[in-house]
């Protein structure tokens, strides 16, 4: 056990209670834990002290530093400074200053701000900053140092001793962290990391909330050592058993309280760099290791923090995601090791997302093979990933089923129920829907055949139109206790809301886009988190068309626009439509402006509205690809299912990347659309369009014309769009032009064949803007 200071009491360090006590880093990790740096501080004396990591550059231009405890073989690994510092960012790229000035609110892209305390931390000399060097005398801790050390912990979830311990110990893999009190800005982090593939960043931490901002992230122009993987994760052999369940008859509901469940997880790694002598992984912050082993059965020691006693309910149950496994000797790039982790974690009635089973960093990136044996009370029925190999029923009242998963999957996952009720529906070509949810009483069974039947004309649906059939012949669709749903190979897991309230239109959206994950997520991947729109937009917008497809006279798809559009610029127009979300409507224009672009993935998020990677993602992405459709298919019909079709075939079971959708776009559009994914998915602007138009008196010869006048605003001045306008008659004819609006006023003359009777600018919903006619 080791004490704290402002800790309360002694805090367990997150070592195996069964390891060897004197493994050298585990003794290294529970003495950086102690967070003591020198009593008196040292004075700078040649100001400034300058260094640079990637795009910051760090200037120390009066004060004092503080050396931190050294570790073991004398490095010390941190520093305290106090005085004053300058900190200036220049990101190299045009989309990391435009981020940048977006969070920052400094226009030209670069921010320059003082700071009054910093604190660093760094695994080794390769972080190059003022001189670490240990300091004679007596060590104590610093109480606003300990402070943030427990912040980061308890807020945050970032062990930043774990990881620099993790950097002492993997090649490559240097780890250097700057936090700066800033004048302006609040607490900003720098941080290097090389186990991630954009290795630079820089957030602003929000204590009270616990959010982040990532202002900044980008590879090192000359980094030493490129980020790649550190192990390959070739098969999990995974043993989970769950306990009875005692609050309840009906296991599923949301009532129903956690039950406790305990997972041996056995993994089959390849290490991919020489020296390995820590394996770096990562696991639900919920789950609580006990045991680390060999494949021969070997104690091993780990590095798991918990959060902290700010969570005094939790605290002992939620842990950094962090989980770096210490090796008791060296391996060598291609050889192949073996690790068991044992770890108990409370569950609703499913394990969903990747890291409920350990991972490497990016877990998403490492498909493999996989076996799970499950062992439940005999009143629960499973559903998992994978082909059931056998079940079987033992004393005590208890059965296990085995899956196999031989195809190499990137997520496994299993659902349990009680008393649930099964339906299946049929595809197409012997294939079938199985769905597996909760009976809530009144209609219970009918909702499950509903949901049976909406994932089966999905499926058909997509199949059909992409020109692919998913390999497994069966898709369980299951009810979870949760809000939402998640999809893996050949397994859904859907809200049990799905399940028992059915919602015309909104019920059937949201199972057809967790069934169009079976295409776009999991038969192809994306590349990166620049890259993860494309599963989300994708999904949405088919389930979007099979909506259009089976319900065209209810109108449902152009609802969903109209409502999407208006949670995007912040109007209230559509706040009664069932596909309305409450928490996103009127949301303030200066939330909404400080929005980072799709092109960001997660980033896109800020601390005053933590839903905006949803908002890009789920909503404007879907408008986004119907604005592509509608220039694809101007010219080109079918175009745009053309471009679907050739994405899927030509990237199935591979990651693909916004450029390698771009290059197929252009290719069926037989034009550069370089333009439109740089305006829309790099990208924030929303055009608002003024405009008005005048019939010109009639000409001496030819065709009567139309002026239009349009004025753009809220968009940068190259910002351009083809916008249609329709030109109706009082015969009942109508005529579609079609005018590029760019720059700040744009005015164009249509021939018309009459006066009309109306003119309508962006008719059809084929520009995601705001119109007002003057």
């Amino acid at each position: 056990m080791l004490a704290h200071v402002g800790a309360g009491a002694p805090r367990a360090w997150g070592g195996s209670p069964a390891a060897s006590p004197d493994h050298p880093y585990r003794l290294v990790y529970e003495s950086l834990l102690g967070w003591k740096f020198s009593a008196s501080p040292m004075p700078i004396e040649h100001p400034p002290v300058a260094w640079t990591w990637g795009a910051a550059h760090f200037e120390l231009l009066g004060g004092s530093l503080r050396s931190m405890e050294p570790e073991g073989g004398g490095m010390v690994t941190g520093l305290a400074f106090e005085g004053r510092a300058r900190l200036t960012l220049a990101p190299s790229t045009d989309g990391e200053r435009r981020q940048l000035a977006r969070f920052s609110g400094m226009p030209e892209g670069t921010l320059v701000d003082d700071a009054e305390r910093m604190v660093l931390r760094f695994s080794g000399p390769a972080c190059a900053g003022p001189p670490a060097r240990s300091e004679p005398g007596p060590l104590a801790p610093v109480r606003w140092v300990t402070a943030l050390h427990e912040e980061w912990l308890e807020m945050f979830g970032v062990d930043v001793d774990a990881r620099v311990v993790r950097g002492m110990l993997v090649p490559g893999a240097d780890y250097c962290r700057a936090a700066l009190k800033t004048k302006h800005h609040g607490w900003l982090v720098v941080e290097i990391d090389r186990l991630r593939p954009e290795v630079f960043r820089v957030e602003r931490l929000f204590p009270r909330t616990g959010l982040t901002e990532v202002w900044v992230s980008e590879p090192m122009p000359a980094a030493d050592v490129a980020a790649a993987d550190v192990v390959d994760l070739q098969h999990a052999d995974i043993t989970a058993v769950v306990e009875p369940n005692f609050m309840g008859d009906k296991l599923g509901k949301s009532a129903t309280r956690t039950v406790k469940a305990t997972f041996t997880v056995t993994l089959t790694l390849t290490a991919a760099r020489d020296g390995l002598r820590a394996l770096p992984l990562w696991l639900d912050p919920a789950a609580k290791v006990s045991q680390v082993s060999t494949g021969t059965g070997e104690v091993l020691s780990f590095l798991r923090y918990p959060r902290g006693p700010k969570f005094a309910s939790v605290d002992d149950r939620v842990f950094a995601p962090d989980l770096t496994i210490l090796l008791k000797k060296a391996v060598s790039a291609g050889q192949e090791l073996a690790v068991t982790v044992t770890y108990d974690m409370e569950l609703a009635n499913y394990v969903s997302g990747r890291l409920w089973y350990p991972g490497a960093m990016d877990p998403l990136g490492d498909p493999h093979t996989a076996t799970l044996r499950i062992d439940v009370p005999e009143t629960f029925s499973v559903r998992a990933t994978g082909d059931l190999v056998a079940s079987t029923e033992a004393e005590g009242g208890r059965k296990t089923t085995r899956w196999a998963v031989a195809r190499p999957s990137r997520l496994v996952a299993f659902t349990f129920g009680k008393k649930f009720y099964e339906h299946a529906a049929p595809v197409a070509d012997g294939a079938e829907v199985i769905a597996f949810g909760v009976d809530l009483g009144v209609g219970g069974g009918d909702a499950v055949t509903h949901v049976a039947q909406d994932v089966a004309a999905s499926l058909k649906f997509y199949q059909d139109l992409l020109g692919i059939s998913l390999p497994a012949r069966q898709l369980w669709a299951t009810s979870i206790a949760a809000p939402h749903g998640q999809a893996f190979d050949g397994l859904l897991q859907l809200s049990e809301r799905t399940f028992y309230n059915e919602r015309a239109g909104v019920s059937t959206l949201f199972r057809a886009h967790e069934t169009a994950h079976q295409f776009f997520g999991l038969g192809i991947g994306w590349s990166g988190y620049r890259d993860q729109w494309l599963s989300e937009s994708l999904s949405e917008y088919a389930a979007m068309m099979f909506l259009a497809d089976k319900y065209p006279e209810e109108r449902y798809f152009e609802e969903i626009l109209d409502v999407y559009a208006a949670q995007l610029t912040g109007s209230i127009n559509s706040a009664g439509s069932p596909f309305a979300r409450p928490g996103l409507i009127r949301i303030p224009s200066k939330f909404l402006a400080r929005l980072g672009p799709i092109g960001v993935g997660y980033r896109a998020d800020t601390a005053d509205l933590p839903a905006g990677y949803f908002m890009q993602t789920y909503h404007k992405g879907p408008w986004v690809l119907h604005m592509l459709r509608a220039i694809l298919e101007r010219d080109h019909p079918g175009a745009f299912v053309a471009v679907l079709r050739e994405l899927v075939q030509t990237f199935w079971q591979q990651r693909v990347s916004t450029a390698n959708f771009a290059a197929i776009a252009e290719k069926h559009a037989k034009a550069d659309l370089g333009w439109f994914f740089s305006e829309w998915i790099d990208g924030t602007a929303i055009p608002t369009y003024r405009w008005k138009w005048r019939l010109l008196p009639p000409p001496a010869a030819g065709p009567r014309q139309l002026e239009l006048m349009v004025r753009q605003e809220r968009a940068p001045e190259d910002f351009r769009m083809p916008v249609p306008v329709c030109i109706e008659y009082d015969d009942g004819e109508n005529q579609l032009e079609v005018v590029t609006v760019s720059g700040e006023t744009t005015t164009a003359v249509l021939p018309v064949r009459a006066a009309p009777t109306d003119v309508e600018l962006a008719c059809g919903r084929a520009v995601l803007a705001v119109v007002k006619e003057r």
